[in-house]
């Protein structure tokens, strides 16, 4: 079990967070990192207002012109769309980017999967991270239980969401 030298890092948005955890995995003092930050899988890019629209049938086609990003957006316009782009998984930079020899622990949480499903998307998301464990769970479920899998195989450990944080510690720091 670790001595009790854990750090938490706070922060607000994606990019603080990969700063963060760039500037703190390259200096080299951790030797394991549990990586249980929530972080979105996409980031705003561009807001488009409505100039025109065409009805044709049954289908309306809609013209938008792209506004300035940044700033702030007017209140004279009626509908608003934005587009998004994918944010890079920051997880995964924490070995091939920065690297991170130590023991990496990653969480996974899912959508509408079975147990079995759950389980596989989740062990070739671990190996893509090349995390030593991963905690993985369905939105629908986490409440209730998750599933602790090590990257050296063996059974799936599953767990409640109380027992969850224990269970963690004896796997990763046996």
């Amino acid at each position: 079990m670790p001595d009790g030298n854990i750090t938490m890092l706070d922060y607000r948005y994606y990019d603080e967070l990969m700063a963060m955890m760039r500037d703190q995995v390259t200096d080299g003092r951790f030797d394991t990192i549990i990586h249980s930050a929530a972080v979105s899988d996409y980031m705003p890019d561009e807001t488009f207002s409505e100039t025109d629209s065409l009805t044709s049938g049954k289908k309306t086609a809609v013209i938008l012109e792209a506004l300035s990003k940044g700033g702030k957006i007017g209140s004279d316009h009626k509908r608003l769309w934005m587009s998004f782009i994918q944010t890079e998984k920051i997880v995964d930079k924490i070995r091939r980017d920065w690297g991170f020899t130590g023991t990496l622990v990653k969480f996974k949480l899912q959508v509408d999967m079975t147990d079995e499903e759950l389980i596989a998307v989740a062990t070739r998301s671990m190996a893509t991270s090349r995390a030593n464990f991963i905690v993985a769970n369905t939105l629908n479920e986490m409440t209730h239980k998750a599933f602790i899998i090590s990257a050296e195989g063996g059974e799936p450990l599953l767990v409640t969401r109380e027992t969850l944080p224990a269970e963690l510690m004896k796997a990763v720091f046996p």
